[in-house]
């Protein structure tokens, strides 16, 4: 029971930490391209996590060939590509409506997680799937016309896919290394395939005092502080139980979004909001 709770304060923990997201990219993507903000991110959380893993536990590295494709996958597909189409779909639609129809990626690792896992889904899933379909249609809908761009919504989608195949590569490359670890190694496998690509926007962002700001603010929070938190319920709960227990950003991304951003939020989109999470946490039973 202790074991159980410590993972769902983790899960928590996590989406506090993530929950400002939605505003950071709405704030400082401006005139900077989604691939070059995530290097920034980064970048940014690196020094942090390396002096937490040394300070804490020292650096000792996988020696299986499978800990490291594990990894690679759960740092390319979890955090570029899905990280990569969120910002995009934060641009697109706004950071309340990306952060909402994204978190879809629950769904997608509680169904990966069954199949690939043989972890047990049940009624709620299935009821609580319903709810938040339900509520991701209201808030693709929601009135003005950035909410309808069709490519947004299918960005925050994908996003919501690479997360749940991201879950379920943290899973099994939780079984070679502990949580901190992880989180660094995949951080710096990411930060040596996007900054070749990116350091002339790198070199640009840096220039631009609000993109900096909320980039190594972001970076911070997601990589040095979230992420560990999360991997760390992944590891207790379960890849399917830890990612509804993160059912708690959507809300608070959408406030975040409004108070940062100023986002307007109409009684149709926070309907879908609170739908959404009520679905959500509906199939954590």
């Amino acid at each position: 029971m202790v074991e159980r709770l410590l993972g769902v304060a983790a899960a928590v923990g996590a989406s506090i930490a993530w929950a400002l997201n939605p505003a950071f990219f709405r704030v400082g993507t401006r005139g900077v391209d989604a691939a070059t903000f995530n290097a920034l991110r980064v970048l940014s959380a690196l020094p942090f996590l390396a002096a937490l893993v040394v300070g804490v536990e020292g650096l000792e590295l996988p020696s299986a060939l499978e800990a490291w494709l594990y990894i690679a996958a759960a740092s390319i597909i979890g955090v570029g590509l899905g990280d990569a189409l969120y910002i995009e779909a934060s641009k697109r639609i706004g950071g309340g409506r990306a952060v909402t129809i994204g978190y879809l990626y629950i769904f997608a690792s509680q169904l990966l997680a069954h199949a690939l896992l043989g972890e047990e889904l049940g009624m709620r899933m299935a009821l609580g799937t319903l709810a938040a379909l339900t509520g991701l249609w209201l808030v693709a809908t929601e009135g003005d016309e950035r909410g309808r761009d069709p490519l947004g919504v299918a960005a925050a989608l994908g996003s919501a896919l690479a997360w749940g195949f991201g879950s379920i590569a943290n899973k099994l490359a939780l079984g070679y290394v502990d949580p901190l670890r992880l989180s660094l190694l995949r951080s710096v496998v990411l930060a040596a395939l996007l900054t070749p690509a990116r350091w002339r926007g790198l070199l640009c962002a840096a220039e631009r005092r609000i993109t900096l700001v909320t980039g190594v603010a972001s970076g911070v929070l997601s990589f040095a502080v979230g992420l560990p938190l999360f991997l760390l319920a992944i590891d207790t709960l379960g890849v399917g139980a830890a990612v509804l227990a993160t059912a708690l950003t959507p809300v608070l991304g959408r406030v975040a979004a409004r108070a940062l951003a100023g986002e307007r939020i109409s009684a149709r989109g926070v309907a879908g909001t609170l739908l959404t999470s009520a679905g959500i946490a509906l199939g954590l039973g």
